[in-house]
C-alpha cells in the first residue's frame, strides 16, 4: 500500500509542477497570440501570476496554523478550479489573466505542503528517500510537459492551452484525492 501511495504521490507532484511552469512559460503567449492581449497586459498578469505564487505561500502558511496542511491544499484546489475555468470560458481576456493570478494564488502553495506531508504519511526513517524520488518528478514533469504543450500548440494552435491546463489540473486533483484516501 506504501509503495502505491508513493507512485501515486509522484502522479500528483508531476501534474502540480507541470501546471505550474506550463502556467509560467505558455501563459503570456496565450493572452496575446490567442487572447488578443497587449504584450505589456500579458506580462502585466504574468506578473501577477508570480506574486500570487508568492502571495499563495504567505497565505498558506497563515493557514497551516488554523488548518492541516492537507485541508490547505483541498481548499487551494477549490481556488485554482476558478482559475482554470476562468482561462477556459469564452470571456474577455482580463479575467483569463485574472484566471492566472488564481492559479498562481492556490497552485503555488501545493508543492510546499505536500512536500510537509511525505515524512507525516511515510515516516521520517524514508521520508527522505521518498521526497527525492518526488523532486525527480517534478523535474520531470518542468522538463516534459511545457514542450508537449508547446509541440501541441505548434499543430492545434494556441487555443489548446486551457484544455491542457485543465486536463493537468484533472490529474493533480484526481491523483490528490487518492493520495488522501490511502492514508
Amino acid at each position: 500500500a506504501k509503495m502505491r501511495a508513493v507512485r501515486v504521490s509522484w502522479i500528483l507532484f508531476f501534474s502540480s509542477v507541470a501546471l505550474e511552469f506550463t502556467c509560467g512559460i505558455w501563459g503570456c503567449t496565450f493572452l496575446v497570440s490567442s487572447e488578443g492581449m497587449s504584450e505589456v497586459s500579458a506580462a502585466k498578469f504574468l506578473t501577477l501570476y508570480y506574486v500570487g505564487m508568492t502571495a499563495g505561500r504567505f497565505v498558506s502558511g497563515l493557514l497551516n496554523k488554523k488548518f492541516r496542511a492537507k485541508t490547505v491544499v483541498y481548499m487551494g484546489y477549490v481556488l485554482t478550479g476558478v482559475g482554470v475555468t476562468l482561462i477556459a470560458l469564452p470571456i474577455p481576456p482580463i479575467f483569463k489573466g485574472l484566471g492566472l493570478f488564481f492559479i498562481g494564488f492556490r497552485n503555488g502553495p501545493t508543492f510546499p505542503n505536500m512536500i510537509y506531508l511525505t515524512p507525516i504519511y511515510f515516516g521520517k526513517e524514508v521520508s527522505q528517500s521518498i521526497t527525492g524520488t518526488q523532486m525527480a518528478c517534478c523535474n520531470v514533469g518542468i522538463l516534459l510537459m511545457p514542450p508537449v504543450f508547446g509541440w501541441l500548440a505548434q499543430g492545434l494552435g494556441l487555443g489548446v492551452f486551457p484544455y491542457y491546463i485543465i486536463a493537468l489540473y484533472v490529474v493533480m486533483v484526481v491523483s490528490t484525492l487518492i493520495y488522501g484516501r490511502l492514508f
